[in-house]
């Protein structure tokens, strides 16, 4: 229903914006999930998102209308944090760095900030392929306030984000608490995504320095995310993330507007779940 809605909305702002020609090759992807999943697939291989996950819906219905909000002046500027570099893939780091830069190509102003917990793949990768210094990575531990802080700082006056990806550690914790310490730094509308809520379903090695992927593709080498098939509860017996989204969301089944618990600057307007991923809108 979301994805439907999101392709009408795209649809009136191409007729309100005086979206022309020259735009096509800006705002290809915007016309569909179809269209932007195609669009992946011609810059990179290197990233599961519009396969395996099927995650370009999410991103589809939700980052489509921002575009072409900023490619027509609407917002200044866009500023997005990704969580997470992708060291473990098999294919090798950035490959969604390489989809989000393509998303919002200029004239769009596009302020790219990842943060990345593994240093020497994090460094490798930017010394490789990130000379031209469009993509601000920060090294840290996104359970960290300090590093989250450090993230926020750099941002100086205006330490708002559009768009945040948490595609790190997926454990419960790391997902709760980076949404905790990030929530109030989220512009107005700003859509917060945590990707692999399944980790609260089901155990498998978390992304971390040391996990290698062995031949038959599976990580080996990590600590567990301790998921159980009920989904609410961890294996150590803490409350799974999924469990707060179904909170957070039956709360909203009653309020037009729900505020995160002991966050009362972080209100929320909307949670959805596509394919394995949440997404959260701030007010």
């Amino acid at each position: 229903m979301i994805s439907g809605w999101a392709i009408y909305v795209v649809a009136l702002l191409f007729a309100c914006c005086g979206v022309n020609a020259q735009d096509t090759e800006i705002l290809d992807w915007t016309d569909s999930p179809a269209a932007l999943k195609a669009m992946v697939a011609r810059t990179t291989n290197k990233t599961d998102k519009t396969s395996t996950h099927m995650y370009h819906e999410a991103y589809h219905a939700l980052l489509s209308p921002l575009a072409i909000r900023a490619r027509h002046g609407a917002h200044t500027r866009i500023r997005m944090l990704e969580i997470g570099l992708g060291c473990n893939m098999p294919k090798g780091p950035g490959g969604s760095v390489l989809m989000f830069q393509a998303m919002f190509l200029p004239p769009i102003a596009f302020e790219h900030h990842v943060m990345e917990f593994d240093e020497t793949c994090a460094k490798a990768w930017d010394r490789e392929f990130n000379g031209d210094g469009r993509v601000v990575l920060h090294i840290g531990d996104q359970n960290s306030t300090r590093d989250l802080d450090s993230i926020v700082e750099s941002l100086g006056r205006q330490n708002r984000f559009n768009i945040v990806i948490d595609d790190g550690s997926h454990h419960s914790e790391h997902q709760r608490n980076s949404l905790l310490h990030l929530c109030s730094h989220m512009a107005p509308g700003g859509v917060y995504f945590v990707e692999d809520i399944p980790s609260s379903c089901k155990s498998y090695v978390a992304n971390e320095p040391g996990v290698i992927i062995d031949q038959r593709g599976r990580k080996v080498g990590g600590r567990e995310v301790g998921g159980t098939a009920g989904c609410m509860v961890l294996k150590n017996g803490e409350p799974t993330f999924f469990a707060d989204l179904v909170l957070w969301s039956s709360r909203m089944a009653k309020e037009i507007r729900v505020t995160v618990p002991g966050r009362p600057h972080c209100e929320l307007t909307q949670i959805a779940t596509f394919h394995q991923v949440a997404v959260l809108v701030f007010s």
